[in-house]
């Protein structure tokens, strides 16, 4: 699958153990999540979960413990007290993406070509974008909570 950029990818500092583990459980949460998604072929399109992920880090990177969660993840999934919690963190944000990805979707009704749309870097950047901003202000308006609040709200 990673050919010849394995070692690009792998091979850095900053790819620890704890960091593929959050990595998974993020993942996991996303997979868990895409049975909701209302149009079945987008959800089931291998390239929708990256979709997902992308988003994902978009949201988190624009979390104020954002510089914790990727400088010391192990905070987040060395335990199984914390990776629980973590889990159910990221499960109430990919929640809220499949409620907007769903919106965005059902614009292109029963007609959409997602296939090219999900290979279009453009398109995957602007909705991303628009997705991420959407959720952004939810946050600032108190109606959803952020993930840094999520997070302590758990107590961890």
């Amino acid at each position: 699958m990673f050919e010849d950029k394995y070692a690009d990818l792998f091979g850095r500092p900053e790819v620890t153990a704890d960091r593929i583990v959050l990595c998974q459980v993020v993942v996991e949460a996303i997979d868990e999540a895409l049975p909701s998604v209302k149009n079945q072929l987008f959800a089931r399109y291998r390239l929708t979960r990256y979709l997902f992920l992308y988003v994902v880090r978009v949201i988190l990177e624009n979390d104020l413990l954002a510089r914790e969660l990727l400088g010391n993840p192990q905070r987040f999934v060395r335990t199984k007290t914390a990776r629980d919690h973590f889990r159910e963190c990221v499960r109430k944000i990919v929640g809220d993406l499949v409620v907007d990805l769903n919106a965005e979707v059902a614009e292109y009704g029963d007609d959409f070509d997602y296939r090219d749309k999900l290979r279009d870097s453009v398109w995957v950047g602007e909705l991303s974008k628009k997705v991420a901003a959407d959720h952004l202000k939810l946050v600032k308006r108190g109606r959803i909570k952020s993930f840094q609040d999520e997070w302590q709200k758990g107590g961890a």
